[in-house]
């Protein structure tokens, strides 16, 4: 197993499970004979083309004026479960949170640090750190 330390905010911590979930459930186990979970429940191999790094800078594109921006910042957090997209954390001021949306554009080679709530002046990031287990699969 490999261990990645990473720090993010606890209110995140259902939507790591979510997508490490969605990820193992589409990765070979010697107790099926090497077939993926996903496999076996729905008869077909899985596609892995949507797969995406987790906390990388995301673009929704948005419906708006024609002079209003067309994207909106967002951080990629997780599969939706039922829905053929990308769950986002809107990282802009205006509008909901969290965006479902297919239509992405995503930048894997930057990630910010997870987090909700931003420190206070007088306050000092508690600075935790989640340690994440991935299972070798060699």
């Amino acid at each position: 197993m490999h261990a990645v330390s990473c720090s993010i905010s606890q209110d995140f911590l259902g939507e790591v499970v979510a997508a490490a979930a969605h990820i193992l459930n589409r990765t070979p186990s010697k107790a099926i004979s090497l077939q993926t979970p996903y496999e076996k429940w729905t008869g077909h191999k899985p596609s892995l083309a949507h797969l995406r790094v987790f906390g990388c800078l995301a673009y929704a594109r948005v419906k708006q004026g024609k002079l209003e921006h067309r994207a909106k910042k967002c951080l990629f957090i997780s599969y939706p479960s039922g829905v053929k997209g990308y769950k986002l954390w809107n990282l802009e001021s205006d509008g909901p949170r969290t965006i479902v949306s297919r239509d992405v554009t995503f930048d894997e080679d930057s990630t910010i640090k997870l987090g909700i709530h931003e420190p206070q002046p007088n306050q000092e990031e508690s600075g935790e750190s989640v340690q994440v287990e991935i299972p070798n699969t060699s």
